[in-house]
């Protein structure tokens, strides 16, 4: 027998239920996961090709306590266009993300070149003074290059306006390599083709100059498969990425196969007790 209280908690669920399929639907980029609902959310942002196919698995894991949203790229969407330069694609998601979740505290996760953008939205988000709860950098050793580490140390120290220049340069090399490269998508683009291109596309960004200057207060995660094949980057170097703490730990698998059964089951009961508060072990 349904009280009338159950009757009003219930209604309630069906309206935050119809609520948020209606905001999702004017989104872009941003695709729940999961089912159901809980207090908290993960916000994982795609790898290189744009999609969130590689993360099914773990968020269907994660969706036991956390409401996770993938970020993927627009351009997947039939109709739809790249964002004109990488810097606008990145502002995009943070207002996407910010129509989902308003403040902080944010969770944070990435995976390949998802973990600099992953990176990149959390300076902008704390910049708007949000709290980043978690960073969740999966397999970030190929994110953390020693090309990043030493732009990130080179701006801390130019002027603002050389900054702006330096940046502008970055753009426009940006935009010089998509026509280079003859990157465009066009309406009729079919879904094989639209992948191909949005791949280029996360390519050429991935080589091109985000902004470093400022590093987070977040404490930051990386888990590393054991049998990766990315180059290794130093506790050391994480650590001064960030004032929060950096904790690399193993978990089994290759850059891929961390996110593929078994191995996925270790890796999302790490990110489970590490969000529990549980001191994450290596």
């Amino acid at each position: 027998m349904t009280s009338a209280a159950g009757e009003k908690h219930i209604s309630k669920e069906l309206e935050d239920k119809l609520y948020e399929q209606k905001l999702l639907e004017k989104l872009n980029c941003i695709e729940k996961m999961t089912v159901g609902r809980h207090d908290r959310n993960i916000f994982i942002i795609h790898p290189n090709h744009g999609m969130l196919y590689q993360y099914k698995e773990l968020a269907r894991l994660l969706g036991k306590k956390y409401n996770v949203y993938g970020v993927k790229a627009r351009g997947l969407a039939p109709g739809a266009t790249m964002p004109e330069t990488h810097l606008q694609m990145v502002d995009e998601y943070v207002e996407e993300i910010l129509k989902v979740q308003d403040r902080g505290p944010f969770i944070l996760s990435g995976f390949c070149v998802g973990n600099l953008i992953a990176y990149i939205i959390a300076q902008k988000l704390e910049k708007r003074k949000h709290k980043i709860e978690y960073m969740l950098c999966l397999d970030a050793m190929h994110f953390i290059v020693d090309y990043t580490y030493r732009l990130m140390r080179m701006m801390k120290y130019l002027p603002r306006f050389i900054e702006k220049k330096f940046m502008k340069i970055t753009v426009e090399n940006f935009e010089r390599a998509l026509r280079t490269s003859k990157f465009t998508l066009k309406e009729s683009d079919e879904a094989g083709f639209r992948r191909v291109k949005v791949e280029k596309y996360m390519d050429i960004a991935g080589q091109h100059a985000f902004s470093f200057r400022a590093g987070l207060d977040a404490p930051m995660l990386i888990p590393h498969g054991l049998e990766s094949d990315r180059p290794g980057a130093t506790l050391e170097k994480f650590s001064r990425l960030t004032k929060g703490k950096a904790t690399i730990c193993k978990v089994p698998g290759t850059h891929t196969g961390m996110l593929e059964p078994p191995n996925v089951e270790h890796l999302a009961q790490l990110l489970l007790d590490t969000l529990a508060g549980e001191k994450p072990g290596n």
